[in-house]
């Protein structure tokens, strides 16, 4: 063979490896799946987004929701539902925040609900200013198991839910550490200072 038709063979043969690999394209990265976040995370996530609809918001509660397949951790849910309220409109709104598609009602990222009328009259619960949220939940999920250990241990399988509240149970705004899906059948809970960390009292 020609020293010429060496070179050109050769050039198609480089040419067909460059083809091959511009037909396989770059391979793809995996991402990781998404994590459970705190509270106050999800929290000023969505009182950004609840500033569009009233300058003037205060915070009614917050509850986690452990929904899907994603691992529990410490302090961390993968959604949340907040209750806004605006005093000038006295109305409330509902904001949930997802950190991914978990059921065909929830999806992911910040969605609210239409608003709704509201007073505080005969609320237990009254509003309160984000400013007042000075602990987010894994900070405070350690001093919780140091007053609830051995119901802890008794029931490992049992979800650890969250709820932010002003009630007469504190001077100030309180992060509720439940065991069970909800406040009305949470069957162990740890009352905590949201502003300062400091336990306030065991429900049972």
């Amino acid at each position: 063979m020609a020293k010429r038709d060496c070179v050109v063979v050769l050039g198609i043969a480089i040419v067909g490896l460059s083809g091959c690999s511009f037909l396989s394209g770059p391979k793809k990265v995996e991402k990781p799946p998404p994590e459970p976040v705190t509270g106050l995370h999800a929290l000023a996530q969505m009182y950004s987004s609840a500033k569009n609809w009233s300058p003037d918001l205060q915070i009614l509660r917050e509850v986690s929701l452990q929904m899907g397949d994603i691992p529990a951790q410490p302090g961390k849910s993968p959604v949340w539902q907040a209750t806004f309220v605006s005093p000038t409109l006295g109305q409330s709104r509902v904001y949930t925040y997802a950190i991914s598609d978990l059921s065909p009602s929830v999806r992911g990222g910040i969605f609210p609900e239409p608003p709704a009328p509201f007073s505080t009259k005969g609320q237990q619960a009254q509003p309160f200013l984000i400013q007042a949220v000075k602990k987010d939940t894994d900070q405070l999920y350690g001093t919780a198991m140091t007053h609830a250990k051995a119901f802890s241990d008794a029931h490992p399988d049992m979800k650890i839910n969250y709820l932010l509240e002003f009630n007469n149970r504190s001077p100030n705004a309180a992060w509720r550490v439940m065991w069970g899906n909800t406040p009305s059948n949470a069957a162990f809970s740890v009352l905590l200072d949201a502003t300062n960390g400091v336990f306030i009292e065991v429900l049972h």
